[in-house]
């Protein structure tokens, strides 16, 4: 296991959560809870979603914190790779489902640079 990769994916996470929250808040979930052209239920769902994402990323982090910190937790070190290859997964499909340029999908890049430092880190 390499700890300095897992902190690597620890810090992605984090950073990644940051922006979700302190960036992709204001631009993408203010304006959908604000919107009148969705259903209350739809609106609010999409709001608790994003707030899973958030809760899910910041998860993350701090997993790979523990698996740099404790190199013993190997079901960590699988378990939270494997968490975010689905979670890009997701996110190229909706992407491509959506027809959305990929440059404008940071989960696309960010889920994948953490698969592979999370990944890379169980691995060696």
């Amino acid at each position: 296991m390499s700890t300095s990769l897992a902190w690597a994916a620890a810090a992605v996470s984090v950073m990644t959560f940051l922006g979700h929250v302190f960036i992709g808040g204001p631009q993408v979930a203010r304006p959908l809870l604000d919107s009148d052209d969705l259903p209350t239920q739809a609106r609010w769902l999409a709001y608790f979603c994003w707030h899973v994402t958030s809760l899910v990323v910041l998860a993350m982090g701090v997993g790979f914190a523990v698996v740099a910190v404790r190199g013993q937790h190997s079901d960590l070190a699988v378990f939270l790779p494997t968490l975010s290859a689905l979670i890009w997964a997701l996110s190229i499909g909706i992407t491509v489902v959506g027809g959305l340029p990929p440059r404008r999908n940071p989960g696309v890049w960010l889920f994948g640079l953490i698969t592979l430092l999370g990944a890379t880190s169980a691995a060696l």
